[in-house]
């Protein structure tokens, strides 16, 4: 079944609207369901539903807009979008990817809470499920930037919002604890260059400024463990063609006068 609008020979084709009629009362509006038959009972797949705009070759083409109505006397409606399970293959993916320009910049991914402009904004979730109860590791979470093809890649900011009645908000970096083999590692590398008399990237700790009061301590200690405690090392690195880098240790000029 096709369901098309107008043609228009001299400007714009006409609209498409499906809608259901406003309810009265305490009642609810009706529901809009969109969905494709089942597949075949041997190898047959049910149908795709695709909700596209057109192509254009001389403007902007049109946005799609997925958004649930605004509420005034309770919570206003979840936008969901979720997979169906499977028991036979690996589960479906979900894809969340920007267009591509040949000419310009691509087109950005926000993923943004809501704010709450009496109490606190939303939360940002980003993780993966756990691993299954028989084999499996729970999924890994990568966060990188596409490398520069002639120029610098791009960066990674991970940094907590200003506050000016309270406290700024903490960044943990922590491993999750196992029950077999080594705990799970955390490095911090600086970047390698491959340029001539330039240095490879830095890696600074650095405590926070306390602009009436102290600054913030650096702490570097070992782990504890039931036999030997863990070491701290600090080793300047190795230079293949001169001298190695120095290691200083040093407090700063008191202000004191």
């Amino acid at each position: 079944m096709t369901l098309a609008s107008g043609y228009g020979s001299a400007s714009s084709s006409g609209d498409v609207e499906l809608k259901t009629t406003n309810a009265a009362g305490s009642g609810q509006s009706g529901a809009i369901g969109l969905t494709t038959g089942e597949g075949g009972t041997t190898s047959g797949v049910s149908g795709a539903i695709s909700l596209a705009s057109g192509g254009t070759t001389s403007g902007s083409s049109g946005a799609i807009a997925l958004a649930s109505g605004a509420a005034t006397a309770g919570s206003a409606g979840d936008v969901t979008l979720s997979v169906g399970d499977t028991s036979g293959d690996v589960g479906g993916a979900i894809g969340a990817v920007a267009g591509a320009s040949t000419t310009a910049t691509g087109g950005a991914v926000s993923i943004l809470s809501g704010r709450g402009a009496a109490t606190s904004s939303g939360d940002v979730t980003l993780g993966t499920a756990d691993g299954g109860t028989t084999a499996g590791v729970s999924g890994t979470v990568a966060l990188s930037t596409g490398a520069g093809v002639v120029g610098n890649s791009g960066d990674v900011s991970v940094t907590t919002g200003a506050a000016t009645s309270g406290a700024g908000g903490s960044i943990v970096v922590a491993v999750g604890s196992g029950d077999t083999g080594t705990g799970g590692a955390i490095s911090i590398t600086g970047g390698a260059t491959s340029a001539t008399s330039v240095a490879g990237g830095s890696v600074s700790l650095v405590g926070g400024e306390g602009s009436a009061a102290l600054g913030g301590d650096v702490s570097l200690v070992g782990g504890q463990g039931a036999q030997t405690g863990g070491g701290v090392s600090i080793i300047s690195g190795v230079g293949t063609a001169t001298d190695s880098g120095d290691v200083t240790l040093a407090t700063s000029q008191s202000g004191a006068g």
